[in-house]
C-alpha cells in the first residue's frame, strides 16, 4: 500500500472514530423542552339572564363597511344588543377566563358545518410506551450539521380524534410523524374529548370577548362584532374565585340586513354560548419546563322567548321594574341596583 492509501485510511479511520466518539457525547446532552402535562380541566356554566335586541334605520349619510353589499342586502338596519350571561366557575380552583362567545338565531345543527368531525391535538409528553418500552427522548435530524441533528427531551404525540374519540396516535421518529396506533400507550392521553360544537344557521348576532394584555379594539364583519378588552394591570380582572358567579354583558351594535330582521322576529330564539378558560395553577408550574394543562373550551346551547315590544325584542329573568343593570367601568361586569 503506497504512501497515499495509507494517509487516505487513517484520515477516514480518524473521521469515524471522530463520528463514534461524537455521538455518544450527542446522547448524553439532551436538550430541554416544555413538557405537557394533562391537570384537571376548568369547569365554568354560562347562563343568559337577560337579553334585548333593539331594531334602528341607519343614518342615510352612515359609512358603509366594504362587506356590506347595498345591491345585495338593501338598506342596512342597525341591532343593538345587550345580553347578560350569568357566568359561573364550577371548579374548586381559581379560573382565568379568556374568551366569551355568543351567537343568537333562529335555528341551528349540531357539529360544525366548517370544520370537519375530525381533531388533532399535538403535544410534547414526558414519555411514552413504544412496543412496550419506555421511550422519553425525540431524535431531531438537521441538515446543518455534519452529526445530523440532536437528541431533544419529552416525545411529540399527535392524537387524532373522530366525532370526539381516539382514532389514531401519531409519534414524530427522525422528524417524521409515523402512525403508531396499537402499538403505543401515551399516559394521560385522553380516549374522548368533548365533540359539542354548534353551528347557528342565520344568525342575527354573534360577539367574541376575548381578554388580551394588549390594547382593547372593537371590529364587526357581517353580523358578528369582535370584542378585546384590557384585562392587564389596572384592567378587567377576568380571574373567577373558586365557585364564583359574575353577571358579563356583551353587548354593541351589528349593521343587519333584511333578513337579519327576519330571523331576529322568529320564535324561539337559541343562543350558542362559549367559554374558554383554564385554572389558574397553569400559570406556575411546579416543574421546570412543564406545563399544566388545565385549558377548556365549553359549548352550550340555550333556548330563549324574546317578547316583542315595538322595535325591542327582550327576555327578562334578572330585572323586576325597579332595577338597573350598572356597569364596571370596562363596560364587562355589571350589578343589579335599585332604581334611584
Amino acid at each position: 500500500m503506497n504512501l497515499h492509501w495509507k494517509q487516505l485510511l487513517v484520515a477516514v479511520l480518524a473521521v469515524l472514530s471522530g463520528l463514534a466518539l461524537a455521538t455518544p457525547l450527542l446522547i448524553s446532552h439532551i436538550v430541554p423542552a416544555i413538557i405537557t402535562v394533562q391537570g384537571p380541566k376548568a369547569d365554568l356554566s354560562l347562563d343568559p339572564v337577560y337579553a334585548r335586541f333593539t331594531v334602528q334605520p341607519t343614518n342615510s349619510d352612515i359609512a358603509l363597511p366594504d362587506w356590506y353589499d347595498k345591491n345585495r342586502d338593501g338598506d342596512p338596519s342597525l341591532i343593538s344588543y345587550n345580553v347578560v350571561l350569568n357566568v359561573t366557575n364550577n371548579s374548586n380552583e381559581t379560573a382565568l377566563v379568556d374568551l366569551l362567545y355568543i351567537s343568537a338565531g333562529p335555528t341551528y345543527v349540531p357539529g360544525s358545518v366548517t370544520w370537519t368531525p375530525k381533531a388533532t391535538i399535538e403535544r410534547t409528553v414526558e414519555g411514552v410506551y413504544l412496543d412496550g418500552k419506555w421511550v422519553n427522548t425525540t431524535w431531531i435530524p438537521s441538515n446543518q450539521s455534519i452529526v445530523g441533528g440532536y437528541w431533544r427531551q419529552g416525545v411529540d404525540v399527535q392524537s387524532v380524534y373522530m366525532t370526539g374519540n381516539l382514532t389514531q396516535t401519531f409519534m414524530r421518529i427522525d422528524g417524521q410523524w409515523v402512525d403508531v396506533t396499537g402499538r403505543v400507550t401515551v399516559p394521560g392521553q385522553e380516549q374522548s374529548i368533548p365533540d359539542d360544537r354548534i353551528t347557528m344557521v342565520g344568525p342575527f348576532m354573534t360577539e367574541s370577548l376575548s381578554f388580551t394584555s394588549g390594547n382593547s379594539s372593537i371590529s364587526q364583519i357581517d353580523s358578528y362584532a369582535s370584542v378585546q378588552v384590557y384585562s392587564g394591570k389596572g384592567g378587567f380582572n377576568n380571574f373567577w374565585a373558586p365557585n364564583q358567579s359574575r353577571l358579563i354583558m356583551l353587548n354593541g351594535a351589528v349593521f343587519a340586513t333584511a333578513r337579519n330582521i327576519a330571523d331576529l322576529k322568529l320564535t324561539p330564539t337559541y343562543l350558542h354560548l362559549q367559554v374558554s378558560a383554564m385554572l389558574q395553577r397553569s400559570l406556575t408550574p411546579t416543574i421546570p419546563n412543564h406545563i399544566i394543562d388545565t385549558s377548556s373550551l365549553i359549548n352550550s346551547l340555550c333556548q330563549i322567548k324574546l317578547n316583542p315590544n315595538n322595535n325591542q325584542y327582550q327576555y327578562n329573568m334578572a330585572l323586576s321594574p325597579n332595577q338597573i343593570f350598572e356597569s364596571d367601568p370596562f363596560g364587562v361586569e355589571v350589578f343589579i341596583k335599585t332604581r334611584s
